[in-house]
C-alpha cells in the first residue's frame, strides 16, 4: 500500500453572495511518501497472442485492488486562514478601517 501524508491549508472568505464563509483556495502540501510493496493479486491481460502479467493496481479499480498496491491519503493537519467579509465594490488597495 502507498501512503501519502499531506498538509491543507484552507482559505475562507465570506461575498455578498454566500454569505456563509466558504473556501477560495486549498492548498495540499505531500510531506511524506511510504512506497508501495509487491502486488500480491498480479493480473493477467492477453492482447492478440500476446500475454502478460500487471499489477492490479493498474487494471483493478481500488475496491478490488490488493493491499500492496491500494494508495490512501491521509491529511495529518488542516489549517485555516479566514480573509473575513470581502465586498467588490470596495477598493481591496485601501486599508481597513
Amino acid at each position: 500500500m502507498s501512503i501519502i501524508a499531506v498538509t491543507e491549508h484552507r482559505t475562507l472568505h465570506t461575498c455578498p453572495a454566500n454569505l456563509e464563509p466558504h473556501a477560495v483556495s486549498i492548498a495540499r502540501t505531500v510531506v511524506h511518501v511510504t512506497p508501495e510493496r509487491e502486488c500480491t493479486n498480479p493480473v493477467t491481460i492477453r492482447i492478440g497472442n500476446t500475454t502478460t502479467t500487471v499489477r492490479c493496481g493498474q487494471r483493478e479499480p481500488s475496491d478490488r485492488q490488493c493491499a500492496g498496491c491500494r494508495t490512501t491519503v491521509v491529511t495529518l493537519a488542516v489549517t485555516t486562514t479566514d480573509l473575513g467579509y470581502q465586498d467588490p465594490s470596495r477598493d481591496t488597495c485601501e486599508e481597513p478601517a
